[in-house]
């Protein structure tokens, strides 16, 4: 194994410490970042009044799918776990009643409507749709290292143990080369194909049989890690900071071209690897472009055309576009997805064409470079990495200023759709050793501090408890400092993912993005990403599966209207699901007879079950083979403190084991006692749903883990009048000084507004004075004689009505 490769960090530094000014910005790609391409053209066979072409069966889906049960088409909002029935509430949103779906063709008209029994069976549809996936209508890629299962000794499975799979809607598989002649190849076989996983580093549990013929190695588990996590692609990434070297040579002619395109297709979509025809098919969806960089510097001994690679690159895209798309139409008409790794620094983007908006008409997406804007590649001071917005305080020169923001608007300013754009996001941090401020941008006697596999470089693991924690909201940036040591490291923390997350929103991106996710090993990052971003409004993307609809046989309608070529299915964006003639009756209930739907999000015992995402009482049941787990306490109210717990019965009797309870950036592992554990919950949870993912480790048996909602209701305030004393009355136009009071440890600010029935006659700022919540509202002159009433706006963890006492004389 390439040793270099094993410790490969996107590193611009090497290009800013040896290249000329302008090709020191251009080569910060900052390591890159990759494009983003407009999503496939959704179909439009759907009409409102029509039913999904996919009917709800008891599946994962990934947010953003759409379904349709019970003559209901529903939206998922986020992930839902195959107990989640639509009409049980969240995940699953009603869009209204629908007439059977899609939209009819000509048939042969006639026929009368026969009785049906409600129900039907779905048929498998003929694939087509798009191959994109969403939480929440965001995008989450994390790439995964090829070299990580050595030193680092993260598995894949380990990916299913910290629950970051749960998180992840696209993972990235890095490294594939790109050689001189224009081929795709492995750079390591027996990472890739054929090391043999034992049982216990399988994502199943199963060790990889040496009596069969089956594919090993990480291909054989990412095929395990797919069958078991429906709604995550695997993207193959191409090149990357170490294997970019000969990218510019292989697009360099449209024979080349055609061939490095073939190649890569041919072994990793058709799966004919090492000489055995299919033998990796079915586990890749698509390919990530990690170029570093078109005409412009990059690793040492790069080749670089700095007159042809912008042209070049720009017909490789619409190349590989071509055959993924002839691919795709060959197979049943499945979209595959392109996608890459677009750089941050205005004058790479620029001079590698990659905020042309032609190249994502080829692009399905592409995920900016938010990291490696500074580095221990310069020992003249210190500064930020992975900064949100500029930082007035950076003293480099106007030209080598870098941030997340500069970065995203030199692409949507140019045309680019915001929503093909990710954000990229750090596992890892930059440091330097010798500073003698925690202030950034400072100079001293520095050196690159001590890195675990490289000077200068270090996993978030390992560094995320150095020191003293600083962060900047301004800016959106965090970093540590040791004073005792002269460390100084710039990293992401949960509160810059999740700022970051909210600017991903606000500016209507496509998602985010991590490098590299063995660097978080207890999945700190991803999670509060996840978490964040399913708080938020839904995003500009369209998850949903890549197979069609099917036909619903059985049923009521039949002889009428809807035979011949009628129902196309219309609800998977991508288009070309053709259903199956939907001769059945109103239920798409996939086999419910006489509109059933089967139990109760899977509930015992009378219990409602959120189904990983939504409950209508604060307890939640569920099997698993001989086991049964109940988890209680699932609401609570801002401010005080709730409970979550958890009982694991076997076979009616109390079970042993472990239970991990995950939520925002906090994992915490308790032992069960008696088949019982329980977690203390903090007192200030933000009001509204708050995931909280249950992983149950039974002792002898596997893992199994469920995501439930904590509901966490507002807090009350009640109103107290400090002005006037007497008899709580006040006179129109004068000032009435109002004091909020709540559970203690709440924060109360926000506006108070006060009405005489539905008149509004005042308002005023709630403000902390001398450790009290006071609002101080001159009541309008015209305001009648009577009661007033209180509401309290801009506080997302208060009750808007606000108990008091006042009336107006």
């Amino acid at each position: 194994m390439n040793a270099s490769v094993q410790v490969r960090r996107r590193n611009a530094g090497n290009v800013v410490r040896t290249a000329a000014a302008f090709f020191a910005v251009a080569a910060l790609g900052l390591t890159g970042a990759a494009m983003t391409v407009a999503a496939p053209a959704s179909s439009d066979y759907s009409t409102s009044a029509a039913c999904a072409a996919e009917a709800w069966t008891a599946k994962s889906y990934t947010g953003g799918s759409t379904v349709t049960h019970n003559g209901h088409n529903w939206n998922a909002k986020w992930w839902a776990e195959p107990t989640d029935v639509p009409g049980n509430g969240d995940p699953w949103a009603d869009q209204g009643s629908c007439d059977g779906g899609g939209t009819t063709g000509p048939g042969d008209g006639g026929g009368t409507t026969g009785p049906g029994d409600g129900g039907g069976t779905t048929g498998p549809g003929t694939g087509g749709g798009s191959a994109d996936s969403a939480i929440n209508g965001y995008r989450r890629v994390g790439y995964f290292a090829q070299w990580g299962i050595y030193g680092r000794d993260f598995m894949l499975n380990d990916m299913v143990a910290n629950g970051s799979v749960n998180d992840l809607t696209h993972l990235n598989y890095a490294f594939i080369d790109v050689t001189q002649d224009a081929t795709c190849k492995s750079v390591d076989t027996y990472a890739d194909f054929e090391k043999h996983f034992t049982a216990a580093e399988s994502v199943d549990g199963v060790a990889d049989s040496w009596e069969t013929d089956d594919i090993a190695g990480n291909f054989g588990q990412l095929k395990k890690l797919k069958a078991s996590h429906p709604h995550l692609r695997v993207v193959l990434s191409l090149g990357g900071w170490t294997l970019s070297k000969y990218f510019s040579t292989a697009v360099s002619t449209a024979a080349n071209r055609e061939k490095l395109v073939s190649s890569c297709i041919s072994q990793f979509i058709d799966g004919d690897i090492s000489g055995k025809a299919g033998w990796g098919a079915g586990i890749i969806d698509g390919f990530d472009i990690d170029w570093e960089w078109p005409a412009a510097p990059g690793n040492t001994g790069n080749v670089i055309d700095m007159a042809n690679d912008k042209a070049n690159f720009k017909a490789f895209l619409k190349e590989f576009r071509r055959q993924l798309d002839a691919k795709g139409t060959a197979n049943g008409g499945k979209h595959y997805l392109l996608s890459a790794f677009l750089p941050a620094a205005p004058s790479t983007i620029t001079v590698g064409g990659w905020n042309d908006p032609e190249i994502y008409n080829y692009l399905d997406y592409g995920n900016v470079q938010g990291y490696d804007f500074w580095g221990a590649w310069d020992l003249s001071k210190t500064g930020h990495q992975s900064n949100l917005f500029d930082d007035p305080a950076d003293n480099r020169p106007a030209g080598e200023r870098y941030s997340i923001d500069t970065a995203i608007k030199t692409y949507t300013n140019n045309g680019v759709n915001p929503a093909q754009l990710g954000v990229g996001l750090a596992q890892y941090a930059r440091g330097w050793k010798g500073a003698t401020s925690s202030n950034a941008w400072q100079a001293g006697a520095l050196s690159a501090a001590p890195g675990e596999y490289e000077a200068g470089v270090n996993d978030y693991d390992v560094i995320k408890d150095v020191g003293q924690g600083f962060y900047d909201a301004s800016i959106g940036a965090a970093w540590r400092f040791d004073a005792a040591t002269g460390e100084w490291w710039s990293y992401d923390n949960v509160q810059t993912i999740q700022q970051k997350a909210q600017y991903i929103a606000d500016n209507n991106l496509g998602g985010g993005m991590f490098w590299e996710l063995d660097g978080d090993s207890t999945n700190v990052l991803p999670n509060a990403l996840d978490v964040k971003l399913a708080t938020l409004p839904a995003g500009p993307i369209t998850g949903g599966s890549d197979t069609g609809g099917g036909g619903n046989t059985g049923g009521g309608n039949t002889g009428g209207g809807n035979t011949g070529g009628g129902n196309t299915g219309g609800g998977n964006t991508g288009g070309g699901n053709t259903g199956g003639g939907n001769t059945g009756g109103g239920n798409t209930g996939g086999g419910n007879t006489g509109g059933g739907g089967g139990d109760d999000n899977g509930a015992t015992g009378g219990d409602s079950t959120d189904g990983g995402n939504g409950q209508k009482s604060p307890s939640v049941t569920w099997k698993v083979d001989d086991y049964q787990v109940t988890v209680s306490g699932l609401q609570t109210t801002h401010g005080r403190a709730g409970n979550v717990s958890v009982r694991l019965l076997k076979d009616g009797k109390p079970g042993a084991g472990t239970v991990k309870f995950t939520f925002g950036s906090t994992t915490t592992s308790l032992n069960l006692h008696s088949g019982r554990a329980s977690l203390k919950l903090p007192k200030l949870l933000a009001a509204g749903p708050t995931p909280v993912r249950i992983a149950v480790a039974p002792t002898g048996d596997a893992q199994f883990s469920r995501t439930v909602i904590v509901r966490v209701k507002k807090a009350t305030a009640k109103a107290t009048v400090t002005v006037p004393h007497k008899g709580n009355a006040v006179s129109a136009g004068k000032r009435l000084s109002v004091r909020l009071r709540s559970t203690k440890g709440v924060n109360l600010k926000g506006k108070l507004r006060a009405y005489s029935g539905k008149a509004k006659v005042g308002s005023a700022k709630v403000r902390k004075r001398g450790g009290k919540w006071i609002a101080t509202i001159r009541i309008a002159t015209k305001a009648r004689p009577g009661k007033v009433t209180f509401k309290l706006s801009g506080n997302k963890n208060v009750a808007a009505k606000v108990k008091g006492k006042v009336r107006v004389r």
